[in-house]
């Protein structure tokens, strides 16, 4: 993953208690940055479903996933 990718939590995420966050709000976040090193890589910019509240938050690779559009 790289900067400016949309993404979602992976079914791991999901099932991690710190991001009760992310999983009350539901939605999708967009990667900032990503260090190559440390506990938690990935900077990430999390937007609730309906986009009225965001915050930034810091991932593991395995706790994401990239969001994939829908298909009509």
């Amino acid at each position: 993953m790289k900067k400016g990718d949309v993404v979602q939590l992976s079914a791991a995420g999901l099932k991690i208690s710190a991001n009760w966050r992310q999983r009350q709000l539901g939605g999708f976040g967009i990667i900032l940055s990503v260090e190559g090193f440390g506990d938690y890589p990935f900077s990430v910019k999390w937007w609730s479903a309906d986009m009225t509240q965001s915050h930034k938050c810091r991932f593991k690779r395995y706790e994401l996933k990239k969001l994939k559009s829908d298909k009509k």
